[in-house]
Parts: C-alpha cells; sequence; structure tokens
C-alpha cells in the first residue's frame, strides 16, 4: 500500500522550492548519524496512532604515464633540459614558431585562390551576358535567370568563402604568434652550474608554474571524469608524450575520433575536455571546442554545400570541432528500382569533409558521435574514406548509479568552491554534507529506476525516463540542490567536523526532497503524481519509507535492487564486449595498412 496523495503531494509550483530538514549533529560528530538511523519498522513500533510524516608510430604510454607527467608538470624543481616539464616548453615554442610560418604561407595562397574564383565569376558573367561559351549558357528549361543566379550565388559564395579563410588564417598565425611569446617569456629555470657551494640556479617563473598547473588540471579533469575509458586515456597518453618529445610528429599525424554512446553519458563533456586538453597542452592555438550540426555543413541548394561546408570546417582549425547525430549528413535516397543512391547534398559535404581532414593534419581534432548501430551506417557505410579518416574509437557506456552519484558531487564541489581549493579538495568537502545513508539512499533510486521484472519490462518506467538523460539530468539535480542549500539557514554548518560544533547533513529524506523539487520543476503538478507514486514504491520496496511515509534506514543499509545484485556478471559481460571492440578495431586498421601498401 503506497501513502496517499495526500502525504506525497506535490507543492504549489509559485511557492518555490521545499526546504532541506537535515540531520542535526550537536558536535558535528559523524556517529552522531546513528541516532538517526532508525528503520521504518522502529519508526511504526514508536510511532504514535496518527502515523504523521517526518601515421609516424608513437610510443605506446597509458593513464599511469598520464598521471606521472601531471606530478612532473607540478615539479617545480624540475628545470633539466630531460625533464617532462621543459621538454613540453620547449615543445610548445617549436610548435608555435611552425604555426606562424604555416598559417603565413596559407593566406598567401588563400588569397590567390580568392583572386582566381573571383576571376572566374567574372569570366562566367561573360559568358552568360555574351552568349559565347555554351558550358554556361542558360537554356530555355532551366527558367531563364533562375540557374544563373543560383550559380551566380554559389559562386560568391564560394569567393566570400576564400576571402574569409584567407583573413582567419592570418588570424591563427597572429594568435600561435601570441601564444609563442606567453611560453617564450614563462622561464623554466635552469640547473645550477659552476663550483661555488650553495648556487641553486634559476627558479621557474609564476608564469610558467601557472601554465604548468593549468595543462595538469585539464588533463587531471579528464582522467578523473573518464576513469574507465582505458582505450581513450592510452591514446590521449600516446599523443601528449609524442608531442613532448618530437612535436613534429603530431603535426602529419590525424587525430579524429568516432564515439559513440547513448544519450547523456558525456559526448559533449568529452569534446569540451579533449578541447581543453589539447590547447593548454599546445598542440592547436586554441582550447575551445566548435560544436557544429548539420545545418552548418550543408546548404539549402545543390552547388551551395561546397562553400558553406569549407567555411565551416576552416572555423574549427586549432581546436576540436565536435558533431553529434553524425550520420545526420550521410543521407541515402531508395530509389524505386531498390538501389539506395548518395543524396547529392551529403556526397557535396562527405568530400568538403574527407578533404579537410586530410590536408588539415595536424591542425584540428574532429570528433563525429552518435548512437553506434547509426555510426556504422548510414556514417562510416556512406563513404570508404571516412573510416581511414577517423582512426580512433571511443565507446562510452552508460553510467553506473555510483558514477552518476559522483556527477551530482562534482557539480554541487563546482558550485561552491572555494578560491583557495581545488575541485577535489571541494569535493571531499561537499561529500561530508551527506549522510553516508543519503548517498546510499540516491543510489538506491537511480539503480531502481533500471530494474526490470522476469520479463524484462521495466518497474519503475517513469524513473527511468526521468534519468534517461544521465549525466544531464544529475547535473540539473546538482544545480537544484545547490539553489536549496544556497536558501537554507544551515549552510554555514553543513558538514562533519572535529571541532565540537554542531552541524548538519542532508538526510536520504532530504535526497527524497531534492527528487520531489526536480520531479515538480520538469513536470509539474498534475503529471508529476505518477512519478512521485513511483519514487515512493521504489523507496518502501528498500525500507527507507513505510506504508505511512515514515522515513528511516534499511536494517542492513544495502541496496536491494536487482542491478546492484547482478553488477558482477554485468562487468564480465562488458569486458568481453570491449575485448570482442578492440579485435574489430584492429582487424580493420590491419586491413587499412594493407589497402595503403
Amino acid at each position: 500500500m503506497l501513502p496517499s496523495l495526500g502525504k506525497l503531494s506535490l507543492g504549489d509550483p509559485t511557492a518555490g522550492l521545499e526546504a532541506l530538514q537535515f540531520w542535526s549533529l550537536p558536535n558535528g560528530k559523524e556517529g552522531e548519524m546513528n541516532k538517526h538511523r532508525k528503520t521504518v519498522d522502529d519508526l511504526l513500533a514508536t510511532q504514535a496512532p496518527s502515523r504523521q510524516n517526518s601515421e609516424e608510430q608513437m610510443a605506446v604510454r597509458d593513464k599511469a604515464w598520464l598521471q606521472e607527467f601531471v606530478e612532473s608538470l607540478r615539479d617545480t624543481e624540475a628545470r633539466a633540459p630531460d625533464d617532462l616539464r621543459v621538454m613540453w616548453r620547449a615543445s610548445v615554442i617549436a610548435q608555435m614558431t611552425y604555426k606562424v610560418t604555416h598559417y603565413a604561407e596559407r593566406h598567401t595562397k588563400l588569397k590567390v585562390r580568392a583572386d582566381d574564383e573571383k576571376e572566374r565569376l567574372h569570366r562566367m558573367a561573360r559568358s552568360y551576358i555574351e552568349g559565347d561559351d555554351p558550358l554556361y549558357q542558360v537554356t530555355a528549361r532551366d527558367g531563364g535567370n533562375v540557374t544563373w543566379e543560383i550559380i551566380k550565388d554559389g559562386k560568391t559564395k564560394l569567393y566570400d568563402a576564400y576571402v574569409q579563410i584567407a583573413s582567419d588564417a592570418n588570424k591563427i598565425k597572429d594568435a600561435a604568434a601570441a601564444k609563442k611569446g606567453v611560453f617564450v617569456r614563462a622561464s623554466a629555470g635552469n640547473m645550477p652550474t659552476g663550483a661555488r657551494p650553495g648556487m641553486r640556479g634559476d627558479p621557474s617563473s609564476p608564469q610558467f608554474n601557472e601554465l604548468c598547473e593549468k595543462l595538469a588540471n585539464t588533463i587531471e579533469d579528464l582522467y578523473t571524469m573518464y576513469p574507465s575509458q582505458d582505450d581513450l586515456l592510452d591514446t590521449m597518453a600516446s599523443y601528449i608524450g609524442a608531442f613532448v618529445e618530437t612535436p613534429a610528429i603530431t603535426r602529419k599525424k590525424s587525430f579524429n575520433f568516432i564515439v559513440t554512446g547513448n544519450a547523456g553519458v558525456g559526448k559533449t563533456k568529452l569534446a569540451s575536455m579533449m578541447g581543453a586538453v589539447l590547447g593548454a597542452l599546445g598542440v592547436y592555438v586554441y582550447d575551445d571546442v566548435m560544436t557544429i550540426s548539420r545545418s552548418d555543413l550543408v546548404a539549402e541548394y545543390e552547388g551551395q554545400t561546397a562553400p558553406l561546408a569549407k567555411q565551416t570546417l576552416a572555423n574549427g582549425l586549432e581546436r576540436v570541432q565536435f558533431l553529434d547525430e553524425a550520420y545526420a549528413i550521410t543521407v541515402f535516397e531508395q530509389k524505386p528500382d531498390g538501389r539506395r543512391v548518395h543524396n547529392a547534398y551529403s556526397n557535396e559535404c562527405i568530400v568538403e569533409l574527407l578533404t579537410h581532414l586530410e590536408g588539415q593534419r595536424g591542425n584540428t581534432t574532429f570528433i563525429a558521435a552518435g548512437y553506434a548501430d547509426k555510426m556504422k551506417d548510414p556514417f562510416l557505410e556512406f563513404n570508404e574514406g571516412i573510416s581511414s579518416r577517423f582512426t580512433n574509437y571511443v565507446r562510452m557506456k552508460d553510467y553506473k548509479p555510483s558514477e552518476l552519484k559522483e556527477i551530482f558531487l562534482r557539480t554541487l564541489a563546482g558550485d561552491f568552491i572555494r578560491d583557495d581549493e581545488t575541485l577535489p579538495t571541494a569535493l571531499d568537502r561537499v561529500r561530508t554534507w551527506f549522510a553516508p545513508d543519503a548517498l546510499l539512499y540516491m543510489e538506491h533510486v537511480l539503480c531502481s529506476s533500471k530494474e526490470t521484472d522476469d520479463e524484462a519490462h521495466l518497474v519503475y518506467p517513469l524513473m527511468r525516463s526521468m534519468f534517461k538523460s544521465q549525466a544531464r539530468q544529475m547535473v540539473t539535480m546538482g544545480g537544484m540542490t545547490s539553489e536549496m542549500i544556497s536558501n537554507s539557514p544551515a549552510r554555514e554548518m553543513l558538514g562533519t567536523n572535529t571541532d565540537g560544533d554542531k552541524a548538519y547533513v542532508l538526510s536520504p529524506h532530504d535526497v527524497f526532497r531534492i527528487l520531489k523539487n526536480l520531479i515538480e520543476r520538469d513536470e509539474g503538478v498534475n503529471a508529476g503524481a505518477a512519478y512521485l507514486r513511483e519514487l515512493a514504491a521504489l523507496s518502501q520496496k528498500g525500507m527507507w519509507m513505510n506504508e505511512a511515509g515514515n522515513w528511516g534506514v534499511p536494517r542492513d543499509r544495502i541496496s536491494t535492487c536487482k542491478r546492484d545484485r547482478s553488477a558482477d556478471g554485468e562487468a564480465a559481460s562488458s569486458s568481453a564486449d570491449d575485448n570482442q571492440e578492440k579485435a574489430e578495431s584492429v582487424s580493420k586498421r590491419q586491413s587499412s595498412r594493407t589497402k595503403k601498401k
């Protein structure tokens, strides 16, 4: 029997968020939580009858090397020429020197190309007006000037694209020169010389230490956010190591990715973090990410896609470009006779993309993302040249409940981080704001949302839909919790302490209130009632709440959902899937090398 809607009703949407109640800790000690840990059966026994609520080969490296590199970046005493952070500085300077020369030459070539296109457009116009070249004449069936206007518009756009790309090349050259100057002025220091005792050499400058710390943080964020993505981290480690030792290797190497996974697994976040790493590393001039869609690459009229795609792709030079649902640009058309042929617009777009990726090796990273089945067909199947341009594959698995909980906590930590804190330190502090039982209850809800019965039907379908967006929903939930905590008078007294001061922590019931507010905001009062019933049902099943709506903690304080009990089996199955995918990837690469030979 579920609690009545009178006990679980959603609040007035105009009344603001329901307040948090917290568990009180008179002396701020974690052990004081025990007095709050009454089971729902205990509550029933003591409750009053009313029951009221309460290409060149790179050396292979791995994640461990990344962690070592981060440590070396933070070692301010490392000043020898063969120390990694000193080698990194020299590589950035060499890379930016190359970029300045490269983009100066590109600017000159593109200006010539733009002038050629302008002259060609003028010749076409004269041919049309004078009618002396049948290649450009407009026939009667074309409807007079309509065809010429389309041709002229397309050629004009192409000319404009070359002009803009040439201008952008000049801007990139200037930005590369500025970045080089930053590293030249940021001294890595030097080792002691001479025979005089006590000489210590010159220390590294504060500016260089800041640059090292920025890169260390971006790399650390990457392997902290994606600890189980071994292939990704190994690939990044090999690439970073190659750049530090010999930056010229990366200048002609394709470094593009296909990323697959369901909605909410963090594909966009991954692209953003990779942009930050590659920019801070100095492989590229910029450290941001350019997110694009089909409309940025495919034009409305045939013949106009090439200049549009050319301009868009050129805008992504010296940064990471991210295209989600990449199969939207690879459209097939079904003919009456059953043949499947390339859509003309898609074909034009892919030609430009492949040309760009081949000609701009070392100048950009392109990440194409989407669902695994559609990335195979129609994306990879559209053109055999696609697979040779995208040599790195990342399959992102759905988050585990424990990982989603960490995303929630990390969001809170980011909102409440202090000026003198790092994110890991802030995360440790925020974790003390929650009773361990509260975080266990959160995992129980997340795990139960995926629970199925013997016929593989979802037991709590509304909860499943609520958390379908995975990381995105946890970030939203974290933001709402930040708002609730900020509005609480107890916000300055959260967390356990060793000083004997009174403190408060969020209880399982507080997590329920957070979820209730999230439902109210997302679904509204009427539709949200059904969601709230499911949340109450799974809370009762886990022995967190009794039929009267009173709260406690389970006797064993262990999540009871089926997904937790089958975790070991799922891990083994997942590992088998990973091994199969790795085997297929190796086979594909070997086949590709054989064709090239």
